[in-house]
């Protein structure tokens, strides 16, 4: 996903905020392999092993105690929360439609609603 990403849009990203199911030391390693700060949540058991996988659990644990991760764990939350608010209010828990161009085009209605919905948060009352 990361080089689709690159390919797509020119974006190379520092650092991946992930839940903890990508915890897996081969994939954090792959990660800081290929330049990129793994944020992901480690469980508070002993990590054992001397290999590179271990080692790559054992400095995500103590990356967990630094201010960039609890950013990008704030903002991971306010993405899941656009997430289930899509999923929930836009419909977008089963597609209604069928065809790829129709599932876009309600996932880009979903999302155009939501940000009208920020920008009515955003406007001060008079």
């Amino acid at each position: 996903m990361l080089e689709r990403t690159y390919r797509r849009h020119r974006l190379w990203p520092r650092t991946l905020g992930a839940d903890a199911n990508y915890r897996e030391g081969e994939f954090l390693a792959v990660l800081e392999g290929i330049g990129v700060t793994p944020h992901v949540p480690m469980p508070s058991t002993v990590i054992r092993g001397a290999g590179d996988t271990s080692a790559a659990r054992r400095r995500a644990r103590r990356r967990m105690r630094t201010i960039a991760y609890a950013i990008s764990q704030k903002v991971r939350k306010r993405i899941e929360e656009l997430i289930g608010w899509a999923k929930t209010i836009g419909g977008l828990k089963r597609a209604g439609f069928i065809g790829r161009w129709k599932i876009t085009l309600q996932a880009e209605i979903t999302a155009a609603a939501y940000n009208l919905l920020r920008l009515a948060r955003l406007a001060p009352a008079t």
